[in-house]
């Protein structure tokens, strides 16, 4: 049983709501320490987010106060509640776009380590993206981090 088993399984709660934002950077969040460490690609990335003002809504100081709270969760009910908030704080139409966003993180690097690419495989069956679909998404993100 690897630990991504014991998470994709667990039936803990959080005790705290997410919005679907903050489901979507919970999952982000929790692809880019899937190997232990955020690379400074990732954090690079994390920072073009932000700085673009691309999700509707949150500043910077918005995302602070979000990361605070995934922080929150994360560290005192752990990775199991925090990404079961996460999966139902999303609508099935942003599903495929959080898992867009889990892929881009795990490639922002270059390359996908053996932790990332287990968590990858366990989260697209946990937002019911099919396989066929979710092979489809990860040869884009490649694509689009391969292009100029």
């Amino acid at each position: 049983m690897s630990k991504y088993d014991k998470i994709f399984n667990a039936y803990a709660k959080s005790s705290e709501k997410l919005t679907p934002v903050e489901g979507l950077f919970a999952i982000a969040l929790i692809v880019v320490y899937a190997d232990g460490e955020m690379s400074a690609k990732e954090l690079e990335l994390f920072r073009d987010i932000l700085a673009s003002g691309s999700v509707k809504g949150y500043s910077q100081a918005d995302f602070r106060v979000v990361s605070g709270k995934i922080d929150t969760i994360w560290d005192l009910q752990g990775t199991g509640a925090l990404l079961n908030a996460a999966i139902e704080a999303l609508p099935t139409d942003m599903r495929e776009d959080a898992y867009t966003v889990a892929v881009a993180f795990a490639i922002a690097d270059g390359r996908v380590t053996k932790e990332e690419s287990e968590y990858l495989e366990k989260l697209a069956r946990a937002l019911e993206i099919p396989e066929a679909k979710a092979e489809q998404i990860v040869a884009e993100e490649w694509n689009n981090f391969n292009s100029p």
